[in-house]
This record gives C-alpha cells, sequence and structure tokens, in this order.
C-alpha cells in the first residue's frame, strides 16, 4: 500500500514560512458572464443606485456602480447550506437602505434543504439566518413571479411571505419569527401592501382566484371578482394614482404558457381594464415582465413570456396601455464582451432572449432598465431616448454575476489553462481566465457537456460529451477546433440524452464512454465505431464514471458508489474485472493520479482514500472526518507526487485544502466568507501552475484560487 507519510513518495517537506511571508489564497471567477436564469431584479425604491439581483441557483448580487460589476452576496455559505443558493425573493427596507432579506431554498420536498430568511443589515455583506418550518422553490415554477417577500412601506418590522406550497406567512418582528396567515393559497406568487391597511396577493390558481385582496392588514381575504379565469397574476404595480397594473399567463412560468394579458385594476371600485399589448392567438405566449417609469406617469414596459416562434417581446406604452410600442425592433445588442452568446443555441438567441420573466425601469432613471433572460441580464441606459426615435443600445451588463453549473474541468499540462464542460451553455476552452471575449466557446456543442477527458500523454487530444446528436465532439488541436463523432453507442437513443462521462487513455488510442443507463462502450477510431465493454456494469443511476489511468493506456477503471465496487481493465476498456467490492460506499468522483500508475484517490463519508494498486486496496489518509472531492496539481520543487486538492471536513473545519507533501501538513484555502456552497465533486488542479486549483460549481460557475504573498510589513 502506499505510504502516505512515506519520504519515498515526497521529499521532507520544507520548514515553514515566516509570518511575514505567510501565503494566502485568493479566489475569482474564471471570467464567462451570466450563464444561467436571472428570475428576478430589484431596485431599491427609495435610495438611488441601489439594485439587486436573485438567482435560481447561483445565489444574489448586489451592484457596485462604481466598480460597474455584480456582487455576490452568499458566499458564506457551506456545503450544508449550499440550496439557499437559490434565492426565491428579495425583500428591501424602503426607510432603511442598509437592510435586505432574502427568501432561499431551491427545491421542494424530497432531500431538499428546508428554506431560510437571510437578513442583512449592511447591504448583503454579512447575514444572519432565520430558518423555515417548509420548503422553498427558488428553482422551482414560478420562481420569476414576485416579489413575494415584502417589507410593510408603513411598518418596516412586518414583513409578509408568500411560499412556493405553504400559503402566505407575516413576520413582526423584522423576519425573526413567523406565523401562518388565513389568505386561502398554497402557492403564493407576490405580496403588495399599499401602506394604507390594504394588502394585495396573487396566487397560483386558473378558477378566476387567482388574485386576493385584504383590507384589514391580512385578517380577512376575498378573492377579487372579474380577474381573468384560466390566468394568473406574475407581477404587479401601483401607479402613482393608486390603479394597480398586473401581467398575466395560464400559467406560473418559466416554461408551459401559453395564454396571457395585461390588465389593471382600480382598488376603489374593482373595475378591471384589459391592455393588452398584442393578444395571443395561433402563436402562443404569456405575460411575466412589468415596470413602472416613476419618473413619468403613465409610462411602463412588460414583456412576454414563451413566445417561441417569433420570440419574446417588450412592449413599452406612454399613456398607461392605450397604445404600446414593441422594442425589438429598435434594438441592437453589444455581446462583445460575451461572444459566446452569437453560437449559443446555434445562433437562435440572436433576439431579445427567452424567459424574460422580470423587467426594471430604475426609478431614479427613466432610461436605466434591466430585463432577464435564461442566459442573464441585459441593460439599457437609453430607454426614455426611444421616443425620439433612437435605437436601443442593450449591455450584456453581467460582469460579476457567474451562474453556470460545471459538470466537469480539465486542465491539461500544455495549451489553454482550463476547460469546462457546462449545464445548458455547453462549456469553453478558457484561454485568458479574466475574459470572457478571449476565451474560445464550444461550437458547436449539444447544450450540456456532460464528460470530458484528454490523453495525458498526448494532451492536444481532448474529447467531450453532449446530450444532443452527435453526442460527441473531439479536438486534435487542444480545442481550438471540434469534430463531432460519426456514431454513437446504440444504449444513446433519440435526440435528447444523458451523456455522461468519457475516459480517453493516457495515448488517445482508447475512449470509454458510458452513458446514462447504459454499459460503457469502446472506440479506439476517434469515434467512428463504438464496441460495447463486458464485464462492466450498467450506469443505471447516472453515478459511474470512466476513469483512464493517467500512465498506462491499457488501465481504466470504474467505481460503482452504490455497490462500493471498482472495475478495471487491462485492454483499454475492452474487458471490466471486479478488484475489490470493499469500497468505500457513497464516495465521490474517483481521481487517477497523473504519472503513477494505478494511484487512484476518492473522497467518502469514512474521509480521504487512495490505492497504489488500480484499486485492490485502499487506505484512509489520516485527518479527514469526510471528503467529498479531491484532485491534483503541479508538484512542489524536489517533490516527485503531484500537489493535492481536496474539498473535505479535516479536523472538523469544511473547506477546500491543499497538500504539496502528501498530506503530512495541509494548508486550507478557504475562509468562512468564501465556501462556495457545493462544489459537486467537480474540481482540476493546474498541471502548469504550483498551488492552483479550479473548482466547479452547482450554480456559482468556475472559480480559481492562486497562492499570493502579502506585502512584508515594513
Amino acid at each position: 500500500m502506499l505510504a502516505l507519510t512515506s519520504t519515498t513518495l515526497a521529499q521532507t517537506p520544507p520548514p515553514p514560512p515566516k509570518p511575514a511571508t505567510a501565503p494566502v489564497y485568493t479566489w475569482q471567477n474564471v471570467e464567462i458572464l451570466g450563464g444561467g436564469f436571472v428570475p428576478g431584479v430589484v431596485f431599491h425604491p427609495t435610495e438611488k443606485g441601489l439594485v439587486y439581483a436573485r438567482t435560481d441557483i447561483g445565489g444574489a448580487y448586489r451592484f457596485d456602480g462604481a466598480a460597474g460589476r455584480w456582487v455576490q452576496m452568499l458566499d458564506f455559505l457551506g456545503k450544508a447550506d449550499s440550496q439557499l443558493y437559490g434565492v426565491l425573493s428579495i425583500g428591501l427596507d424602503p426607510q432603511n437602505p442598509d437592510r435586505v432579506y432574502l427568501a432561499a431554498g431551491e427545491y421542494l420536498g424530497g432531500n431538499a434543504r428546508k428554506g431560510a430568511i437571510l437578513i442583512s443589515k449592511d447591504r448583503g455583506k454579512t447575514f444572519t439566518k432565520t430558518e423555515l418550518p417548509f420548503w422553498l422553490g427558488g428553482n422551482a415554477d414560478g420562481r420569476s413571479t414576485g416579489e413575494r417577500l415584502v417589507v410593510d412601506p408603513a411598518n418596516p418590522q412586518t414583513l409578509w411571505l408568500g411560499t412556493s406550497r405553504d400559503g402566505l406567512w407575516r413576520s413582526a418582528d423584522a423576519g425573526l419569527t413567523w406565523t401562518k396567515n388565513a389568505l386561502p393559497a398554497e402557492h403564493v406568487l407576490w405580496v403588495l401592501p399599499d401602506g394604507k391597511g390594504s394588502l394585495y396577493a396573487g396566487v397560483e390558481a386558473k378558477d378566476g382566484k387567482s388574485f386576493y385582496a385584504s383590507h384589514d392588514n391580512g385578517a380577512t381575504w376575498v378573492a377579487v371578482p372579474g380577474t381573468p379565469k384560466g390566468l394568473m397574476p406574475h407581477h404587479a404595480e401601483f401607479d402613482a394614482g393608486g390603479l394597480l397594473f398586473m401581467t398575466f399567463a395560464d400559467g406560473i412560468g418559466p416554461n408551459g404558457v401559453k395564454d396571457g394579458a395585461v390588465r389593471h385594476f382600480d382598488p376603489d371600485n374593482y373595475h378591471w381594464f384589459d391592455i393588452t399589448p398584442l393578444k395571443p392567438t395561433t402563436e402562443t405566449f404569456g405575460y411575466a415582465g412589468l415596470s413602472l417609469d416613476k419618473q413619468n406617469p403613465g409610462t411602463l414596459v412588460v414583456s412576454t413570456i414563451n413566445r417561441w416562434g417569433s420570440g419574446d417581446e417588450i412592449f413599452r406604452s406612454t399613456n398607461g396601455g392605450k397604445s404600446w410600442t414593441p422594442l425589438s425592433k429598435k434594438s441592437a445588442f453589444d455581446t462583445s464582451e460575451a461572444p459566446w452568446l452569437l453560437p449559443y443555441a446555434g445562433g437562435s438567441h440572436d433576439h431579445l432572449g427567452h424567459w424574460i420573466g422580470d423587467i426594471d425601469i430604475d426609478p431614479f432613471d427613466s432610461s436605466r432598465v434591466f430585463y432577464v433572460t435564461g442566459y442573464g441580464l441585459w441593460e439599457n441606459r437609453e430607454l426614455a431616448s426611444i421616443d425620439t426615435g433612437a435605437k436601443l443600445n442593450w449591455r450584456f451588463t453581467n460582469q460579476g454575476l457567474e451562474e453556470t453549473a460545471v459538470l466537469e474541468l480539465v486542465s491539461p499540462p500544455v495549451g489553454a489553462p482550463v476547460f469546462s464542460a457546462l449545464g445548458d451553455i455547453g462549456g469553453f476552452r478558457h484561454d485568458d481566465l479574466t475574459s470572457a471575449k478571449d476565451s474560445t466557446y464550444f461550437h458547436p456543442n449539444g447544450v450540456h457537456t456532460r464528460g470530458m477527458d484528454f490523453a495525458e500523454a498526448k494532451p492536444s487530444l481532448i474529447v467531450r460529451t453532449s446530450d444532443r446528436p452527435p453526442f460527441g465532439y473531439y479536438s486534435e488541436d487542444g480545442g481550438k477546433t471540434w469534430t463531432g463523432f460519426a456514431s454513437r453507442p446504440p444504449t444513446v437513443t433519440g435526440n435528447d440524452y444523458q451523456t455522461m462521462g468519457i475516459g480517453v487513455s493516457a495515448d488517445g488510442a482508447s475512449w470509454v464512454w458510458m452513458p446514462a443507463k447504459s454499459e460503457p462502450y469502446v472506440s479506439t477510431d476517434e469515434g467512428q465505431t463504438w464496441v460495447k465493454s463486458t464485464g462492466a456494469p450498467v450506469n443505471s443511476e447516472s453515478h459511474i464514471f470512466p476513469i483512464a489511468d493517467r500512465v498506462n493506456p491499457k488501465k481504466f477503471y470504474l467505481y460503482d458508489n452504490r455497490k462500493k465496487t471498482v472495475y478495471a481493465s487491462e485492454d483499454g476498456g475492452l474487458t471490466f474485472k471486479v478488484v475489490t467490492s470493499n469500497a468505500v460506499d457513497w464516495g465521490g468522483r474517483m481521481r487517477a493520479a497523473p504519472g503513477n500508475e494505478g494511484h487512484l484517490w476518492v473522497g467518502g463519508w469514512n474521509g480521504l482514500n487512495v490505492s497504489d494498486d488500480g484499486g485492490k486496496t485502499f487506505s484512509t489518509l489520516p485527518g479527514f472526518q469526510e471528503a467529498w472531492a479531491v484532485a491534483f496539481g503541479k508538484s512542489a520543487p524536489g517533490e516527485t507526487y503531484p500537489s493535492l486538492f481536496v474539498w473535505g471536513k479535516l479536523n472538523d473545519r469544511e473547506g477546500l485544502y491543499f497538500s504539496s507533501d502528501l498530506g503530512a501538513r495541509w494548508v486550507r484555502l478557504t475562509t468562512p466568507s468564501k465556501q462556495f456552497g457545493s462544489i459537486r465533486g467537480v474540481m482540476a488542479g493546474d498541471p502548469k501552475v504550483f498551488g492552483r486549483l479550479y473548482i466547479g460549481t452547482d450554480g456559482r460557475g468556475v472559480l480559481y484560487g492562486d497562492f499570493k504573498l502579502p506585502e512584508a510589513k515594513q
């Protein structure tokens, strides 16, 4: 077995650095810009320039106007709280701009974490947490409606929260405790107090009871007559005269919408007025986003949603909805900072975008407006000039806002620093870590890039799998150009399939692919043909990933963490045999160490496990109570074994750890304010830069860290 503290594999570690030159570790995003759904933007109603954005899986942001960047507020969340990165709503205190409240939680039921209210008194620099007894669906249907967490403008101690399926709740102590309200609805889409004792709410219902009013501070409620049957209000806003404007759709979105309307309602006499700009006919769609210009009464904008035929539209009115102007043909889009937007989805998104669930005019600047899409934010600062016939120039204002879900990372020993396999948008060859415009988008791609690997001894050969035809691509020039697979295994059917992981032998001659619900298949002719492996299990739960030995081109491994079993092949993946049924159960992704034949590392509930005999036996490294992911980086000077990076719990402290001496000493790379939620088990050390680690998050994009020596004190 591998002697974990033996000097035969690692030289005697150097003495610890002096305090004046003690290394610190710095983190920043690999710039992609956006890449995921941003369901809502919220301007502060009384503080000029203060604006927030919420995402469904990537946290919440405050915009730094001086820097022109979004600032992530939730990186303090650790593994156990990672699902609080799904932010369902943002509540702002009109009387105190420093206070911000977040309703957080991603999923509903099952093994999901229950929701919480995150409370900040310093504009999101720090938070306290109030646990909730129910789930919140920050990544569930209806997430772009709202806002459903609101502060009473007349009494900022009173907060209202519309939940995903547990009705309406009220707090009388600024979010510290909550009690359920009597509103007769389960899914509350938004809440709107008028500051005078009346309260309005939109709910999910198709029976004409999707809009409720209370005139006694929520003690009793009435379903407002005349509410459009079959439709539900997505957004609502009062104008200066007290009229309530609303957008409606027949589904809560962001998908499944076929009908909709725009109306305004007079609370004084309960009269309705239909002001729909364009009624759905044979082309189906609904209405979602809504914003009123606070500087110019009568001016408002609305957005369609799910208008898949001719593309979603934004309409603007200057007379309270009597007439409307569509903005798409008057718009131009600057993609220079994120050129990947042009080939994204086959080039079909060169119009306004999709999932325009929210749009917001700056209450202090009639020319500034944001709208959301399924891949990021667009901003315009010329909206008012459209009245003079000027063109609207939209900017993709996502600097600092990174929301990709990362499925795999590889960092070859030559060429670009890192390659990312991403959900929804494909992936990148990141030529420049600090610039999306100077990196190479995977084009073509099949929406989700599931698996990726390179040949260790021939690193210019990179292979990746994607969920749409041709289901995989390979590059022989380090990711500059790509060729699609000529064929697929017979188990990969239809036009949308979870292709999962692929391993490439050290010499690049054999590719072992293990799609979902399939045995592994091997190609020795660059994807022209595929031969089924024998002796291997079926990837029934998409949990088995082929692992290529980084030295011996004939060796591959499979790790079934459900059955504690490791399989090995010594003929390029054509046949596999069980080498142990006593590996750690429910471990993370197993990784093969570069430069060391048969060395396999895997984290698990029991700590960090390592084998030096091709998975036949494992030993457990002392110190780690749990480990969830492992990666390898450049060796330290004088060392022969790669540096180790581990995401786990060492001596009861969760974090990312680094060792250059085979685990004799560990350096913690994360801090309480920089934990990044869930890393999905996707990490890659850089073999070219000592100490650099890339991590792939579940909605926070790709981040990388470097050691930095602070300046010595004079």
